[in-house]
């Protein structure tokens, strides 16, 4: 059985701060969250009056956020002043935490982080989750939590591939045109997504510009611009190469979909 995610954000005012939150408060619910996690940013920083002990100043202060953040969005709110989000090591957070933030789906890479555009609203019409996918594994990774969601909030998932023309193949049907790495991964995503029980389709196409292709699935629901659905949601995962100038980290630059980086295990860096 599939664990459940724990909702994660971090506390602020800004318009940013404030619709990662109502985001994630959504997003709980959708996922049957019992609560909300919310962090102060910086923890510990709690300004004490001179006439009121340190327990009484953080009481008043998480008391002062849950209020608030109960203002913008629906799920029981948790209030967490120990540690920093933007800096902790990953096993001192929830299990299976699923991170809502602006600011952090490439900071923190050991981190299942979702960067929601200030999007407020979690579920588009008829949309559904969007995974692309290489020759590598980090396609199998971000699957794996795409078809749990998909699952969870009864979506249909589209997994995105881009190809470059095989000149030895006469075919115009760019499936053909995998290489062999790419075309296991492509049945073995169908077979994930069979086993899930989640309606799937792929879609695989030869374009020029990887990124802008995909985002133009996205906003499509499918390589057709016939009935457009625009998806929910693009699922990926930090791969070895995920450094300055990847395919990743412009996606998350210019989307205009909200996007989940699954974060990379291997790497879990932070403060313990």
């Amino acid at each position: 059985m599939s664990k459940q995610f724990n909702v994660c954000a971090i506390f602020g005012e800004r318009r940013s701060m404030k619709s990662a939150i109502m985001y994630a408060g959504r997003l709980a619910a959708l996922l049957h969250a019992g609560e909300l996690h919310i962090y102060l940013p910086g923890a510990d920083g709690t300004q004490v009056a001179p006439s009121m002990t340190p327990g009484r100043a953080a009481e008043l202060q998480r008391q002062r956020v849950k209020d608030l953040v109960s203002q913008w969005q629906p799920t029981p709110v948790v209030v967490h002043d120990d540690l920093d989000l933007a800096t902790a090591h990953p096993s001192r957070l929830p299990e299976n935490a699923l991170v809502v933030s602006n600011e952090l789906a490439l900071r923190r890479r050991h981190l299942t982080v979702l960067q929601p555009f200030e999007e407020t609203h979690v579920l588009r019409a008829s949309g559904s989750i969007l995974v692309p996918f290489g020759d590598g594994n980090s396609g199998i990774v971000a699957a794996a939590v795409a078809l749990q969601l998909a699952r969870t909030t009864h979506l249909d998932v589209v997994f995105y591939h881009t190809t470059w023309a095989d000149e030895s193949v006469q075919s115009e049907d760019p499936v053909d045109h995998l290489c062999q790495s790419a075309r296991e991964h492509y049945h073995e995503l169908q077979r994930m997504a069979i086993q899930a029980n989640v309606g799937h389709s792929m879609a695989v196409e030869m374009v020029s510009d990887v990124v802008s292709g995909m985002l133009h699935c996205a906003l499509n629901g499918s390589l057709s611009v016939e009935d457009p659905h625009p998806v929910n949601l693009i699922v990926a995962a930090h791969g070895v190469n995920t450094y300055s100038g990847s395919y990743l980290e412009e996606a998350l630059n210019v989307s205009s979909t909200p996007i989940l980086v699954v974060g990379n295990r291997n790497e879990e860096g932070g403060q313990s």
